[in-house]
């Protein structure tokens, strides 16, 4: 695939290289077409989530009971993840994250176990655990404070999917 390079000035609307849309038909949206393409865009934003914390649930072999006793939520908010009912906000949306990254990280801190506990059960391969810090007490995340903020209607996700 070969490269194209195109100059702009931006005094000069002429210069700017055309777009592949219908103008007469952008001019001929109306308001009730935009207000239904964006009720769309909400609802597929919000499957999109319930697709990505299912997916999330699903690779950690955890069903929603389970999750939801692992990171302190009620049984029915992960339903509600998952059917597309609500959206995570806030940290439960940062949690979801670091679940999908780092599992078995995220759930020994969510549990309230230290490198030095996991130390005494196993021992890493290749050297120790001395020089890695341990977080207790910095502030680490509280996941009581999850989904404690209620919107008065589900808002669409804007959610970055790789």
């Amino acid at each position: 695939m070969g490269t194209t390079r195109i100059r702009v000035d931006p005094d000069g609307p002429a210069t700017f290289p055309k777009g592949r849309i219908d103008a007469a038909r952008v001019d001929a949206t109306t308001e009730a077409e935009i207000v239904a393409q964006e009720r769309e865009d909400e609802e597929e934003a919000m499957q999109d989530m319930a697709r990505y914390a299912r997916r999330v649930r699903r690779r950690m072999g955890l069903s929603q009971t389970e999750m939801a006793r692992r990171i302190d939520v009620s049984p029915e908010t992960i339903r509600n993840w998952e059917q597309g009912k609500r959206c995570p906000t806030g940290a439960a949306r940062a949690l979801l994250r670091v679940l999908d990254r780092a599992p078995e990280t995220a759930l020994r801190v969510l549990q309230g176990r230290t490198l030095e506990d996991d130390r005494r059960t196993t021992e890493p391969r290749g050297g120790s655990l001395e020089d890695v810090p341990s977080i207790r007490g910095r502030g680490a995340f509280r996941p009581w404070m999850i989904a404690r903020h209620r919107s008065p209607r589900p808002r669409a996700c804007s959610w970055p999917m790789r």
